[in-house]
């Protein structure tokens, strides 16, 4: 069966929790959908000028593709395990972390060959006719072993991101999207005080926000690293005191921006660099307010 065909077969049967789909037809659709969210991501583009991958922004198209492609994901998910017999429900794994790495297993598992419980061999004809060939050990420990661990990682930091235990070194928070569990760090390092409300916040750290990052309260810009010795070091500038900001390295798709911002006579240091995600509609606004002050 070709792309095509399967895609198909999968859409029509978008509703259809029985029977059994092949790991092609899994992996056909797998394709189909990547295709659609890099078709997704130009849409909106031009329509709202944010996308999800590079702004975290879920634009009409992105959400849209989701919304048509949800039940056929679902269901074609079900019937890949039914093609290895295992029930359905197995799915349910997916709502935990570490659950994506035995379902990923399984998912580009070879299905059992003549009739389970769960329905008919969908290659039943191919083997029947001798057109389907048995995967060498070398492929499947050289590629596909490999492969499977890289998205199960891929997948197990994206969750840790989202549920916020790690930074995610593409977003300038903004007002009401800085965390509590954030502002509470940043209190106990002594990098803010109780009483500064934060308006801007950016960390390029990846474990950790203590590793580094910037930010702007009500009346001052606050850089701070953590050095060699694990001690938190903090530069903050007045905003009143900020005389002009420069470009210093014009950053890409990936590399941040930095920026120098030089400090009038009365301001503690003469100058400081800080680094904001590419063309982030939060980083201009955080740029724009100190060049405005």
């Amino acid at each position: 069966m070709n792309f095509v065909e399967s895609i198909k077969i999968s859409l029509y049967k978008y509703i259809d929790f029985t029977g059994r789909s092949s790991r092609g037809d899994f992996g056909y659709f797998l394709l189909f959908y990547f295709i659609l969210l890099i078709v997704s991501e130009i849409l909106d583009q031009a329509i709202v000028g944010k996308t999800n991958f590079i702004d975290n922004n879920y634009g009409p198209a992105y959400l849209i593709i989701n919304l048509l492609l949800i039940l056929p994901s679902l269901s074609l998910s079900v019937r890949r395990l039914h093609d290895i017999n295992k029930t359905g429900w197995w799915i349910f794994l997916s709502l935990t972390i570490i659950g994506f790495i035995p379902l990923l297993y399984w998912y580009f598992k070879e299905g059992d060959e003549g009739t389970n419980e769960h329905g008919k061999d969908p290659l039943f004809e191919l083997r029947k006719n001798n057109q389907i060939k048995k995967m060498s050990k070398l492929v499947k420990y050289l590629f596909i072993a490999p492969a499977s661990i890289i998205i199960s990682l891929l997948i197990i930091l994206g969750s840790l991101i989202m549920l916020g235990f790690l930074p995610d070194s593409n977003i300038v928070y903004k007002d009401k999207q800085i965390s509590e569990s954030i502002k509470t760090k940043l209190i106990n390092h002594k990098i803010i005080s109780k009483n500064d409300k934060i308006r801007f916040f950016y960390s390029e750290g990846f474990i950790s926000i203590m590793e580094g990052g910037q930010l702007l309260t009500n009346d001052q810009l606050i850089v701070y690293e953590e050095n060699e010795n694990g001690i938190i070091e903090t530069s903050k500038m007045f905003i009143k005191n900020i005389k002009k900001v420069e470009i210093e390295e014009k950053g890409n798709a990936f590399s941040n921006d930095i920026f120098k911002i030089i400090g009038n006579d009365n301001a503690s240091f003469e100058s400081m660099l800080i680094y904001l995600p590419f063309e982030s509609t939060e980083g201009i606004d955080f740029i724009n307010i100190l060049k405005n002050q």
